[in-house]
């Protein structure tokens, strides 16, 4: 569930009867100072019952506390630290006897195979993105795939696939995806394909052709941003005409 950035005036009377302030002015003045009413330097943020019984109620941010506490929000972030109070470690949680007890009586493997689906359809996604995109933590992935020998194959040859997908690649210069065969061929051996679409390729090779002072294009092969001065055409292992930066990394 995503954290509560801001409260609601509901939400915010709620917790004002689970931890009422102790003067109606502490919203209007500085912590640092000192109550014109009372006179006093007031305590703004809860004990630590208080605190464990409000965040227990609402997963909020710690700056959405800070506009509740009337401090800032660093100061809730201590108060998480001083009373152990932060996020979970899962890894605590899922071990072997928690997973016995988990699918005891059924073990629902959907979620696994959402996970498994997008990592076919996105090979380039990162598997922390795609695992919060469908709910599930990456220990209780991990003693999934150490107690199942069948999920645990399927993730492997997904992986497997994974590294040879190349169905869409990223054009780091106009910045869209696309299918593969928009790419050129750097490596024949390697498979390798370039970083920058055929068209942008075209692109650079009229801005090669007609060059201006101080622009930059991006190297076809290493994708790096270089002056004009330092980029050369070459042909690549199928005869096409593609431009490479002279970095020395670039050119071996």
């Amino acid at each position: 569930m995503e954290k509560i950035k801001k409260f609601s005036i509901e939400e915010i009377s709620k917790i004002r009867s689970i931890f009422p302030l102790v003067c109606d002015q502490i919203p209007y003045y500085n912590g640092k100072e000192t109550c014109k009413k009372c006179g006093i330097h007031h305590r703004r943020l809860p004990d630590k019952q208080t605190f464990r019984k409000l965040v227990s109620i609402y997963n909020a941010t710690d700056e959405a506390w800070s506009k509740v506490f009337s401090t800032d929000r660093a100061s809730v972030t201590n108060l998480r630290k001083k009373y152990q109070l932060s996020s979970y470690d899962t890894s605590k949680i899922w071990n072997e006897a928690r997973y016995v007890a988990e699918t005891k009586e059924f073990f629902d493997r959907q979620p696994i195979y959402d996970f498994f689906e997008l990592l076919n359809r996105f090979p380039k996604a990162k598997e922390k993105d795609l695992l919060k995109i469908v709910e599930i933590n990456e220990d209780y992935l991990n003693i999934v795939i150490k107690f199942n020998d069948d999920i645990n194959e399927d993730y492997k040859a997904i992986k497997r696939n994974r590294s040879r997908k190349q169905d869409y690649i990223f054009c780091i210069r106009c910045k869209i995806r696309k299918r593969s065969n928009n790419f050129a061929n750097i490596d024949r051996e390697t498979l390798s394909k370039s970083k920058i679409c055929n068209i942008c390729s075209e692109e650079n090779l009229k801005n090669f052709k007609n060059p201006s002072s101080n622009e930059k294009i991006k190297c076809q092969n290493c994708g790096e941003l270089v002056q004009k001065s330092d980029i050369v055409k070459s042909l690549n292992s199928n005869g096409e005409t593609i431009t490479r930066c002279t970095n020395p990394k670039c050119i071996n």
